[in-house]
């Protein structure tokens, strides 16, 4: 049981793989083989036969069969159990690259209450099988090791032209339940806060941390999208609700009515009372 061919020239395969590499590897029927934890992602393409994958994150097993793939998170024990004479190719990655799932965004509520991030095996379509015999071939070569990042590039344009939104998100769905969490718990948190250091504080996590987190899910700085939220719900409360406007301002952390007001006048240019009696003289 070895490693047969490898698109990158690293001696870390029994250890941590390489950032961006592809490698094929034959498996005989009931050996099993641990991949450990490391902080690269994983995609396992079966070439033929069967096998059983064990991911210590979600503690279930999954079979993946030929012509299919899977994705393994980073920071997880990976057991493969061969149930056939098998083959397939790994490739071992830190940067995922973006896709139409909306991982940075809140689209698919419906397709994101059912990942629980459970892992699922997705087919390797035509062209994706025509991908892997190119790797089979580079592979065949030496002295080619910086092709594994054009061939990642390459790898995730057919997935993203290859597969629909649905597919891609049940596919990658260990990682995006995971910013799933975060962002839910940053949106419930938001509406009480009135800075980063106090979100930080009421997702209780360090500031360091905090920021970390939110540059990987998120586009805007924190300070700009808590702006954009508070704006947004300053906006919905007065022109769609009547909740008078001590609530809104103790709900939204206003210290007081000449903040609120102030807040109102930058941002729609017009005082609380007028934005509240425009709206209402609109509606029928």
């Amino acid at each position: 049981m070895k490693w047969i061919k490898k698109l990158y020239n690293t001696s870390a395969l029994n250890s941590e793989l390489a950032q961006s590499c592809f490698a094929t590897k034959h498996f005989e029927q009931r050996s099993t083989w641990t991949l450990p934890s490391s902080r690269n992602h994983h995609i396992l393409f079966l070439l033929q036969g069967r096998a059983e994958v064990v991911c210590s994150d979600l503690s279930v097993k999954k079979q993946i069969k030929m012509d299919e793939m899977l994705f393994l998170h980073k920071n997880n024990t990976i057991i493969i159990t061969a149930l056939a004479d098998t083959m397939f190719v790994l490739h071992s990655f830190q940067e995922v690259l973006p896709l139409s799932i909306d991982f940075f965004a809140e689209a698919m509520p419906a397709t994101c209450q059912t990942i629980n991030r459970k892992f699922y095996p997705l087919p390797t379509d035509a062209l994706l099988q025509h991908f892997l015999k190119g790797i089979l071939l580079y592979t065949s070569h030496q002295k080619i090791e910086f092709v594994a990042d054009k061939k990642h590039q390459e790898l995730f344009f057919l997935l993203e032209h290859q597969y629909t939104t649905q597919e891609k998100a049940t596919f990658f769905a260990p990682l995006v339940g995971k910013q799933m969490d975060f962002k839910s718990l940053v949106r419930k948190q938001s509406a009480h806060s009135d800075s980063v250091q106090d979100l930080a504080r009421r997702c209780n996590m360090t500031y360091a941390t905090f920021l970390r987190r939110f540059k990987q899910n998120f586009s805007d700085s924190p300070k700009k999208w808590i702006d954009k939220q508070k704006v947004m719900r300053v906006c919905y409360l007065l022109e769609q609700t009547t909740t008078s406007f001590s609530f809104i301002m103790n709900e939204l952390a206003f210290s007081s009515e000449s903040r609120f007001t102030e807040f109102c006048k930058k941002h729609f240019r017009q005082t609380p009372t007028e934005i509240r009696n425009r709206a209402f003289a609109r509606k029928p």
